[in-house]
């Protein structure tokens, strides 16, 4: 079986091979170009509230169960 180099790597692609690659490069700047266009949107003062919520419930729920696990191990 004949070791593939790096040499003869190059000499057994195929010029479909290079045209799939190259289109998806393009592909890949293009939607590299839609995101950089994306701006942030502000957020109303309903979802701020929502999200301000979340916050409290998770830290309160991690009270909760950091209190049952020491009431559980004791």
């Amino acid at each position: 079986m004949a070791e593939m180099t790096f040499d003869n790597a190059s000499e057994n692609r195929s010029d479909d091979d290079i045209m799939l690659v190259a289109e998806a490069l393009n592909e890949y700047r293009s939607s590299l170009h839609a995101v950089e266009q994306l701006d942030l949107l502000k957020m109303g003062p309903g979802l701020k509230s929502l999200i301000w919520g979340l916050r409290i419930y998770v830290l309160f729920m991690v009270g909760v169960v950091v209190i049952n696990t020491i009431q559980t191990l004791h």
